[in-house]
């Protein structure tokens, strides 16, 4: 079964990296989960994929990044943005960058 559902979404390192990165596209998705009833969006983490690539690493400073650019693009999404750790075999660890909305409900989200 997959892990995307209503609760939890799968975005794409590429998303949210790189001069392509798709900003937009993020905005969207995050809009969809302050409409309903919230949840976690990992990005990250490819589509078929279950666990984040073993080397990947997230620069601490995403956390912002991710806050700042979807508070631009967006009306009444409030995001807390996180890095999680995935324990992979052998003891390595690979990261994530969780995003989730409070429990508080805002008025209805829109992209800008």
């Amino acid at each position: 079964m997959s892990q995307e559902g209503q609760l939890i979404g799968k975005k794409s390192w590429r998303a949210v990296t790189g001069r392509n990165a798709d900003w937009d596209g993020l905005a969207k998705d995050c809009v969809a989960f302050a409409n309903a009833q919230g949840g976690r969006l990992l990005i990250g983490i490819e589509d078929e994929a279950t666990l984040p690539e073993p080397s990947q690493r997230i620069d601490p400073s995403l956390v912002d990044v991710v806050r700042r650019k979807i508070g631009e693009r967006t009306v009444n999404v409030s995001v807390l943005p996180e890095i999680r750790h995935a324990e992979m075999a052998a003891n390595t660890s690979s990261c994530t960058c969780a995003v989730r909305w409070p429990w508080h409900r805002l008025p209805t989200a829109a992209t800008s």
